[in-house]
């Protein structure tokens, strides 16, 4: 791997906040597969035919419907906090730097490694600090959310046994944090002149970063409590439609599971 890939230069250092992002900006980021097979449970259909009708009379309409009452109801607050901090890898550590000093270590993220085959390791796609010759590497870090009034209607719709209206409610704004996140990701990549397949996100608690712990260090570094984020003392997100991430610019970066050597897994 190349460990002297070229450092894109970001507009600003630190954390910046995004407030009252539009839903029509969000909703062309909806994973649609994973919010009709997974979040609203309609998996298992073999038949095309029978797919289309269900795209056709049921979900599109679904989906619809949500959105429409997204944008009269109010029940979601898109926000993001986003921003870059200097960075270098030691070893398996990524060490993160205070813009405004940048021989202060503000932040270490140590990641595992692939056991077998190619052996990556996240801290792989930064600068190494004795290679680094004074230079310092970039990292991107994002945090989406789409406030607490989701989980509130979700809750009000369970107590009343609306428990089909509940689960629309919930699989979509948890699908509309992941689109907001998407979003906040496409302006990284602008910002940072990366191409669409280059720049990847990755979140603790899944399959390249399995440790939810890694959570505190990053709501740590970004302005998390003014879009409304915390953590629960099992460093879970509060509120639940929320999602946090890391972006590696490197142009080798990939998407890995380090308990399947050599396995893509999405983020």
């Amino acid at each position: 791997m190349r460990r002297d890939a070229p450092i894109p230069a970001p507009p600003f250092w630190g954390g910046r906040v995004l407030r009252g992002i539009p839903i029509d900006d969000v909703v062309p980021h909806i994973d649609r597969n994973s919010l009709f097979k997974m979040s609203w449970q309609f998996r298992g259909v073999r038949d095309p035919d029978e797919w289309e009708r269900l795209l056709r009379t049921e979900l599109e309409p679904r989906l619809a419907r949500s959105i429409a009452e997204a944008r009269s109801e109010g029940f979601l607050d898109l926000q993001a906090a986003y921003g870059y901090w200097p960075a270098l890898a030691d070893g398996d550590t990524v060490l993160v730097y205070d813009p405004d000093d940048r021989e202060r270590v503000v932040a270490r993220l140590t990641f595992p490694r692939q056991p077998a085959q190619h052996r990556l390791c996240l801290a792989d796609y930064l600068r190494p600090v004795d290679e680094a010759g004074g230079a310092r590497d970039v990292i991107a870090l994002q945090l989406a959310t789409t406030g607490p009034r989701a989980s509130e209607v979700s809750e009000e719709l369970q107590r009343a046994d609306r428990y089909d209206d509940m689960l629309r409610v919930h699989g979509f704004a948890t699908q509309m944090a992941e689109a907001t996140a998407e979003h906040v990701h496409g302006i990284i990549r602008a910002e940072l002149g990366l191409g669409a397949d280059q720049g990847r996100r990755y979140s603790p608690g899944y399959a390249s970063c399995p440790d939810l712990e890694g959570n505190r260090v990053l709501l740590g570094l970004l302005p998390a409590t003014e879009v409304g984020v915390t953590l629960t003392d099992a460093a879970q997100l509060v509120p639940e439609q929320s999602t946090v991430a890391l972006v590696m610019h490197h142009p080798e970066a990939r998407y890995f599971d380090i308990h399947r050597a050599g396995a893509a897994a999405a983020v």
